[in-house]
Parts: structure tokens; sequence; C-alpha cells
């Protein structure tokens, strides 16, 4: 009997570290598959647990780098917010790499679109107030 107790422990430790290593993204700003019809302003990114991020890229649809002047966090936070330029219409890849507090690192990545039509407007709108552009 006191074998088994033992072993629990163990077995109940082992999953607590084990739990405690593997901190996921909870949410994103824009979010993943987004699509947006103006810039965002900033890319929000939410973990589970305090993290420290080392690496934000972001590429468009040729695989070409933004700069968006990133700079890894010496802090632990489990929230971070980073301005963007203003993106050109298009696919976006976000890739992000974090160490746990533990020294366990992460990484994963989420696209979102910038749709042609910047204002806001539905295409159909746009013809409406602009009756120049029609094919009439």
């Amino acid at each position: 009997m006191k074998k088994t107790r033992i072993l629990i422990f163990i077995a109940s430790l082992f999953m607590a570290i084990t739990a405690s290593a593997h901190v996921g993204l909870k949410s994103t700003s824009p979010s993943a598959s987004e699509v947006l019809y103006n810039s965002p302003e900033q890319l929000n990114l939410t973990f589970s647990n305090e993290v420290r991020l080392v690496k934000l890229q972001l590429q468009n649809a040729a695989g070409e780098d933004v700069d968006h002047e990133f700079k890894a966090s010496a802090n632990a936070s489990a929230q971070f917010n980073h301005t963007l330029p203003k993106l050109k219409a298009g696919e976006y890849t976000v890739s992000w790499t974090v160490l746990g507090l533990d020294g366990h690192k992460m990484s994963g990545t989420f696209n979102f679109t910038l749709s042609e039509c910047e204002s806001g407007k539905s295409t159909h709108e746009d013809k409406e107030s602009h009756p120049e552009h029609d094919n009439n």
C-alpha cells in the first residue's frame, strides 16, 4: 500500500510538471484566419501563463518579413501588445516563440488577411458612393 501511495505521488508530481511546461496561446488580435478591412494598429497575444516573448515575426504572402521593430521581452507576462506599421492588403503570417518560466520553448503561427477594401465599406457601398466606378 505504501508503494502505491508513492507511485501515485510521483505520477501526480510528473503530471503537474508536465502541465506547467505547456503554456498555450489563448487568444490573438487579429484572430487566426480573421479578415480585416482596416490595417490593425496592434498585434495582441494572450497566453495561458506568463512567458517571455523572444520572437515575433510578421510575413506577407510572398514570405517577406514586415519590419515592425520587435525587441525580445526581458519580462515575463501573459499579455503582449505590439504596435504594427500600416499594412497593405494581403495575407499575413505571424510566427511567435516564447520561453516559459521553466525555460521550456514554445512556438506557433497563425494567419490573418487584410482585405483590399480598407475603407470598412463593402464593395457594393463603394460603388454607390463612387458612381464613376460603375460599369453600366
